[in-house]
């Protein structure tokens, strides 16, 4: 299995063989919760549409596809051992925040930042607030690893890629007209109660329980379409057990899950595959 370049939280590497197993053949994989794009470098598809509602991550991965070498040797310089400092954090997340598309029409430099601050980030968190601004704290590693190679490989499967930025139901719209595609889905995890809460957005945005109950309409309806086509995780809890009920297949395994900021609280915990057709 190949990793992918940024540290994410909920990433799938561990679970991409279950994935496969239950993924359809077909030419065409859409992902509109594209997150770290492991589903991407992991499966074989002549095509993919991938797209993510984070704006940040989005341009990212065009400037790694469009400019490979310049935006891996830019990565590159900035991973030294002295800038492995909580200063140095802070000012460079203050830099991100800062640029816009005026300061940076190229996308050059906040790609390579975000990729910095990925990788110094805390527990490789990709959450923006409600501006749209990275404030993610200081990760404290006493080394990190500059994911050059990672990025090369990236960049080498993305030629198969097209990238956009927008929500799923965006996403589900725009390739109603496709014919022969698999559609993956990995949206915030559903709060398993009130009291026991879990990351349910990154990008400046909650994803709720009445996103949850629409993804899988959208899940079901295209399903049908494709015959089975429509694959989606989450938790495995009596809220997603009751929202995945006609799912035609359904997988249930434990993981473990390391997002917890409190380390007695990484502990295994059960995930849900469901196809729909």
């Amino acid at each position: 299995m190949l990793r992918p370049f940024l540290k994410y939280p909920g990433c799938k590497y561990r679970l991409m063989n279950r994935i496969n197993d239950m993924l359809p053949q077909g030419k065409v994989l859409c992902d509109f919760f594209v997150g770290s794009g492991v589903t991407m470098l992991n499966t074989d598809f002549e095509r993919y549409i991938l797209s993510d509602i984070n704006p940040h991550l989005i341009r990212l991965y065009k400037t790694l596809q469009e400019r490979p070498g310049e935006l891996i040797d830019l990565v590159d310089s900035a991973f030294t051992q002295r800038n492995n400092e909580s200063d140095v954090y802070y000012q460079a997340r203050k830099e991100f925040n800062r640029h816009t598309d005026i300061s940076d029409p190229t996308g050059m430099l906040r790609s390579s930042l975000l990729v910095w601050l990925n990788r110094h980030g805390y527990n490789g968190l990709m959450r923006l607030n409600g501006k749209g601004e990275l404030n993610v704290p200081f990760g404290s590693y006493k080394a990190v690893h500059a994911p050059l190679s990672e990025m090369e490989v990236f960049a080498q499967k993305a030629k198969r890629a097209t990238f956009y930025c927008r929500d799923y139901a965006q996403s589900f719209i725009a390739t109603r007209h496709l014919k022969s595609h698999t559609v993956y889905l990995d949206p915030p995890y559903a709060e398993e109660n009130k009291k026991k809460k879990v990351f349910t957005g990154y990008a400046g945005n909650r994803f709720d329980l009445k996103d949850q109950v629409r993804l899988t309409g959208f899940a079901k309806r295209r399903g049908i379409k494709t015959g089975g086509g429509v694959v989606i995780s989450n938790h495995d809890t009596e809220v997603t057990r009751a929202l995945y009920k006609d799912a035609v297949e359904l997988a249930s395994f434990t993981v473990h899950r390391s997002i917890s900021c409190n380390t007695k609280g990484r502990v295994k915990a059960n995930e849900l595959l469901a196809r729909f057709g």
